[in-house]
């Protein structure tokens, strides 16, 4: 009978206990766990150890990631000294790669320690871009400046000056994220991930319902109204035909207020949040007016032309009609991916035209009130 394979990636010395009672705690569950200490990953003679274990992950169907203190050995393909990278970023990077289900562990002191430190940084980029001292805000000197940040900035611990750039490629990926004390913190909640899994697979209905078939039934006909309507007026001596598709998409997806709801406010979390966290906060004492989140909305759709040939948009391009009146945290997340900002310009510039003047409005307070849920900048230095 086939069993899952469960990767466990870690740093082994100072996590060496931890690492052998979730070993432990897997063959409990009788599934099978690889961890490299005790023999469960096949050494290819031909290769580098390291890639060894990459490959392994390939064959796995859960990886669990858990962070201590250490930053762990070198990555052996490492080529620049200055920004090394680790085994344990390798791993994690590769299993991001593979698309496996994923479980990832930060010690709850460290995650506080990193929280200060992205809140240093933060406040310290703000602080030059009001004097006046970024001169050029791109990847290159926004590197530069991050290594004199680092060489002024008192870290609890040596090891974390890389650690914290591997806990923010974490953050960066949108993985969920649980802090841990004691392994038994691990094991409840690895206990309860399971648990649901086991749960929806038991409880998922593969039949279709009457409601999904009377869905179903009214979108083709909602098409079908689309399609007729675009047709009308049109010439059957014309070789071809050219029309706008946006309405039909929309008219698709975009079936009820539910619907509307979903796509609209899905959009504003993907970008505002990251693993239950805000990535951007208000400066104190400024305010969102419903005039400026019209604004927003305006120029996101009059921009859908120079975005649609970027791999992705910064919030700091995104959120650039709003002036600075937000704070953006770099160390949570910066980028927010192009065709989900598209589909989101063109979904409103299509409910705009086929909503009345007063549900749009009421559209656009609802928008107004989540802005106004963004917390305020609490002053604090770091």
């Amino acid at each position: 009978m086939a069993k899952p394979r469960i990767f466990v990636s870690s740093t082994c010395y100072d996590l060496k206990e931890i690492r052998s009672q979730i070993r432990e705690f897997i063959l409990d569950y009788g599934y099978d766990p690889i961890l490299s200490e005790f023999g469960d990953i096949f050494f290819d003679y031909g290769e580098h150890p390291q890639d060894s274990c990459f490959k392994e992950i390939e064959k796995c169907q859960m990886f669990v990631l858990i962070i201590g203190n250490s930053f762990g050995s070198a990555y052996y393909k490492t080529t620049n000294p200055s920004i090394p990278s680790s085994i344990t970023m390798e791993e994690f990077a590769k299993s991001i790669k593979c698309n496996v289900p994923k479980h990832v562990f930060i010690n709850r002191f460290v995650d506080y320690d990193y929280q200060n430190y992205v809140r240093a940084w933060d406040k310290y980029i703000r602080k030059l871009r009001d004097e006046d001292k970024l001169s050029e805000d791109n990847a290159e000197n926004r590197l530069k400046v991050r290594r004199e940040f680092d060489d002024a900035y008192p870290f609890p611990n040596d090891s974390y000056r890389n650690l914290f750039r591997f806990i923010e490629k974490i953050y960066a990926e949108n993985v969920g994220v649980q802090t841990f004390e004691y392994s038994s913190d691990i094991k409840e909640c690895l206990k309860q991930q399971w648990a649901g899994a086991m749960y929806t697979f038991l409880t998922r209905d593969n039949t279709i319902s009457m409601q999904e078939v009377q869905n179903l039934a009214q979108k083709i006909d909602t098409i079908s109204t689309t399609l007729r309507s675009l047709l009308e007026g049109k010439d059957s001596k014309e070789d071809k035909l050219s029309f706008d598709l946006t309405s039909i998409r929309v008219a698709q997806n975009l079936s009820g207020i539910e619907e509307i709801k979903k796509q609209v406010f899905g959009y504003l979390e993907e970008v505002l949040m990251v693993n239950g966290i805000s990535v951007v906060d208000l400066q104190q004492n400024a305010s969102i007016k419903l005039e400026e989140v019209e604004n927003w909305l305006k120029v996101l759709t009059n921009n859908v032309e120079i975005y649609k040939w970027r791999p992705y948009i910064t919030l700091k391009d995104l959120f650039s009609p709003f002036g600075s009146k937000f704070i953006i945290y770099y160390g949570r997340k910066d980028k927010v991916n192009t065709s989900l900002t598209i589909d989101f310009c063109m979904t409103m510039k299509s409910l705009k035209e086929k909503l009345t003047s007063e549900d749009y409005h009421s559209l656009l307070v609802a928008i107004h009130k989540r802005f106004q849920e963004i917390p305020e900048d609490d002053g604090l230095p770091f």
